[in-house]
């Protein structure tokens, strides 16, 4: 039986440290995508709706969407899967305002605790969000990504996990 979990312990932090992996590389690939963001972009709703148009194939991963934000936390351009479903939300106010003001003030990208999304009828969903930076030092918003925790994304493969006879 101690070798049994202590097996299982292993089988555990190998899923783990693969989801860690995951989480970072899809970190990395926002990071980018914040870094290559033109400053017009988070002035004017068109030029930042172009711009996140060329991102359209990371719905793969970032799939209730990819956003952009200014200072202010208004919508400027949304890249989902539903582009009626993207307009309704260009103009709109962000609904992670307090990880938007620790992202900001950390300089960093975070990573939201999950949440019940409402662009999905309340599935399980977080969201990564990088503040933007002028070379200046200038704050010129957010850009972030949302990911159902049980979508058919980089995550879905940990839900077929199961660790002994039950799963758990």
């Amino acid at each position: 039986q101690e070798t049994i979990g202590e097996d299982m312990a292993v089988l555990v932090q190998s899923h783990a440290a693969a989801l860690d992996q995951q989480i970072e590389r899809t970190r990395q690939i926002l990071q980018g995508i914040a870094d290559n963001a033109p400053e017009r972009a988070f002035e004017n709703p068109d030029q930042a709706q172009a711009y996140l148009t060329h991102y359209a194939p990371l719905l793969a991963l970032f799939d209730l969407g990819l956003y952009m934000a200014n200072p202010d936390e208004i919508i400027l351009g949304a890249q989902l899967r539903g582009m009626q479903q993207a307009r309704k939300r260009i103009g709109g106010k962000t609904s992670a305002s307090d990880l938007n003001w620790r992202a900001r003030e950390q300089r960093r990208t975070l990573i939201s605790q999950p949440y019940a999304s409402p662009s999905c009828d309340g599935c399980p969903a977080i969201a990564m969000v990088t503040p933007v930076f002028h070379a200046d030092g200038r704050f010129l918003g957010y850009v972030a990504g949302a990911l159902r925790l049980d979508g058919e994304n980089m995550l879905a493969a940990i839900n077929d996990v199961r660790v002994g006879k039950t799963g758990y």
